[in-house]
Parts: structure tokens; sequence; C-alpha cells
């Protein structure tokens, strides 16, 4: 079998089964929709709290990401944050999820334009969902960055392109600066840096097997309200 390796050992030989080898997640979600784990900003402590622990930053590589639009007609302070969108878009550019659909296309919703939320902002938010490996893991995290961190994240694919990388072999730095918005309310604005590209095959095996197997699971999850508002709930929306 695939799974087994013969070693030999003082006493002859031995069969040892890896169960861990040629893993593909499949199998354990068939008829299963999983809900991948997240990572989430504390904003005031400029903070992520990832798996739990709270840290300052951490690295991993970007297996995939893709835009996603969200409309709640409901504020999160009457919604309590949890609610799924009222409208929805799955890429960013068509409406496809919700019981009340705004718009055939994301670019022509009147909900989609600058002080649709009469604050000079969006009541649509768009955001960027990033599905990150992180080390010792074979399931991707999420981290969804709101509109506020988007020329950051451009800045950063300028500067992997100029380097000819793509962004799913970069080992990326992720870290958080302080910013505040019109309003004067302090929030935190990701930042990335490029630690190295990675360097094995076996590496490379995981990420397009990855890309491959958990296309779905990583673009086609519903959008929770919790995704976009900071995990400290307020009523404030500082982006």
């Amino acid at each position: 079998m695939e799974n087994e390796e013969i070693v030999k050992t003082e006493g002859g030989e031995l069969t040892v089964f890896d169960p861990t080898a040629n893993f593909s997640p499949d199998e354990n979600f068939e008829g299963v929709t999983p809900r991948l784990p997240k990572i989430s900003i504390l904003h005031t402590a400029q903070m992520f709290e990832v798996e739990e622990e709270k840290v300052d930053e951490f690295v991993g590589v970007v297996v995939d990401t893709n835009l996603v639009n969200a409309f709640w007609e409901k504020s999160f302070s009457e919604t309590g944050g949890g609610s799924i969108p009222d409208c929805s878009s799955m890429d960013g550019e068509r409406p496809e999820r919700g019981e009340n659909i705004q718009s055939q296309t994301c670019a022509s919703c009147p909900k989609n334009a600058f002080g649709s939320d009469g604050k000079g902002g969006k009541a649509c938010k768009n955001m960027r969902r990033l599905h990150i490996l992180l080390p010792g893991d074979f399931l991707p995290t999420r981290l969804t960055m709101t509109s506020s961190s988007f020329r950051s994240w451009g800045d950063y694919m300028t500067e992997l392109s100029k380097k000819q990388l793509k962004y799913f072999y970069a080992r990326t730095k992720f870290s958080l600066e302080k910013a505040f918005n019109k309003g004067g309310i302090e929030f935190s604005k990701l930042k990335f840096e490029l630690v190295e590209p990675i360097s094995t095959k076996a590496e490379d095996d995981i990420i397009q097997g990855m890309r491959k197997q958990m296309n779905v699971q990583m673009r086609k999850e519903d959008i929770q309200g919790e995704e976009y508002i900071p995990k400290e709930k307020s009523e404030s929306d500082p982006f």
C-alpha cells in the first residue's frame, strides 16, 4: 500500500503505516459543509487571534484569495453580528445569495456606491477573503480583509509581481498598523511582508492540491456577520 513503508530494525524488517500519507480531505468532507477556522483581528489591541492564541504577527502562505460583497439591511447592533447577509456576492461581481438581492451586478448596485451608507461609505461591504496555510496545518485558515486594507494588499501584489512571484508561492508575514477612519475611530490595518519564496516540491504539491480540492470550501462558504465586524463588537463601524 502507498501508506506503508518497510523499515529495517535490529530484529529484521518492520512495516510502518502512515495514516497521513497522500491525505485528501474529500472523503472526510463527503456530505459535509465544513466551516474553515478563522483568524480574527483584535483592532483595539492591534493583535491577531490565531487558533485562540493572541499574537502580534504570524507567517503563512496564502493559497487562495477572492473578493466578496455583503449587504445587511439591519445594522449589526440589531442583528448581533452573526446573521447571513440579505444580499451577497461570492466573487465581488454578481449577487447570488440572500433573500433580498439588490441588483443584477455589483457594479450597478446603488448599495455598492459611495455615500449609500449615509456616511460617505458603502452600504454594501466589500471584502477580500485570504485563505492561509499556517505552519503544520493541512487545511487553510481564513482571514477576511476589509476594504481599509485593500491598498496594502495591492502594494504587496505589486512587490511580488516585480519579483515574478505568485502569491501562493510566497511565505508572507502578516502584521498590523494603527489607522483612523474619517470619524477618528481607531482600527488596525493589515500589513504584508515577503519572508521568502517556498522552496520544495513537497510544499508545492500541498499548495496545488489544496487549491484544487478545497476550492469550493474556500470560495463558497456563506458569509457571516462576524466575518466583517471586529471581534470586539461595537455599534461603531470603523471601515
